[in-house]
């Protein structure tokens, strides 16, 4: 059977991204360097060699692509393949000084955290979280200290604001409500506010949320599915948690105390949009619900329902 032109170009460019050969793929992008084929062929030795970085076992060569490969994703994917293996090798670990000298001694950033994360040993974590050069790492060290003194040195004296958070987040760290309240207030940056914050929120077992900071209770979890305004209130008025009966609709204000907590919101609360309906409502014709990524109010009718969820909320007597 005989192909037009334009048509057999295609079958051939076709083949050619399917062939598993580097080999002819180098030569068919040296024979045809600025054509549609060679194009193709060149875009096939990209993809293989990814593949390959992406599945190797064989870490000197992935050191040498890392250090020495003329593509700059080449070289990315080999250094992110080196620390998956560095870090699932840690994960492994079973015996205890070996796990202790991971925490201390690995090259890799990645690697030492999988192993602080293992760490059962204070001291080797109070070591690890007063003098690791990396951040991230003595983070996760004092996320898992049981020392409330040394959560207090760490708390005093690190200069980084992820693992002063992290001491902050730690339960063990003897920071009184007035504390917590200060901080998650007027706490600078942001990280700080959200892990004082989160230490002030209470999780009951019957599915509800009780904020210190503000005196509110907030259910556990969102309706659920797309909602207009009207039947948001509606459920607020009929939902039921904890005993209580006086659930109500949230006001924007009330929603907006929940974006104190950042990323940590979804730790506690299960909402299955961003965006959730409050209760203002201005001229019967317009609603506003809260973008809680951002902080905003959207004004819209109350009618929409897409994407829309409520979350009930009561103040705690």
């Amino acid at each position: 059977m005989l192909f037009p032109p334009a048509t057999l170009g295609f079958v051939r460019e076709a083949a050619v991204g399917r062939l598993e050969d580097q080999t002819a793929l180098a030569r068919i992008a040296m024979a045809d360097p600025g054509g549609s084929l060679g194009k193709v062929a060149q875009s096939r030795i990209s993809e293989l060699t990814r593949a390959a970085i992406d599945s190797s076992q064989d870490e000197a060569a992935l050191r040498r692509i890392a250090e020495g490969d003329p593509d700059n994703e080449a070289r990315w994917r080999a250094r992110q393949r080196l620390e998956k293996l560095q870090v699932e090798a840690v994960e492994k670990l079973t015996d205890t000084e070996a796990i202790r000298r991971a925490a201390l001694e690995h090259f890799d950033d990645a690697a030492r955290r999988a192993a602080v994360v293992k760490l059962t040993d204070q001291r080797t974590l109070v070591e690890v979280a007063r003098s690791d050069a990396n951040a991230w790492v003595r983070a996760a060290a004092a996320a898992r200290l049981t020392e409330a003194d040394a959560l207090a040195s760490i708390l005093a004296s690190d200069v980084d604001d992820d693992v002063r958070a992290a001491a902050i987040s730690n339960p063990n760290s003897l920071l009184d409500q007035a504390r917590l309240r200060e901080l998650a207030t007027t706490g600078k940056p942001s990280c700080i506010r959200q892990a004082a914050a989160a230490r002030l929120l209470v999780v009951n077992a019957d599915d509800t949320v009780f904020d210190q900071r503000t005196g509110l209770m907030w259910a556990a979890r969102d309706n659920g599915c797309d909602v207009n305004w009207h039947d948001a209130k509606d459920y607020c008025a009929r939902f039921s948690a904890g005993s209580h009966q006086d659930w109500r609709f949230p006001t924007l204000d009330e929603l907006r105390s929940l974006r104190d907590l950042g990323d940590e919101l979804t730790s506690f609360i299960k909402v299955t949009s961003q965006y959730l309906w409050s209760s203002d409502v201005f001229a019967d014709k317009i609603a506003r619900p809260l973008d809680l990524r951002v902080g905003t109010k959207l004004d819209i009718s109350p009618t929409h329902w897409q994407n829309l969820r409520v979350l009930p909320v009561r103040r705690h007597k």
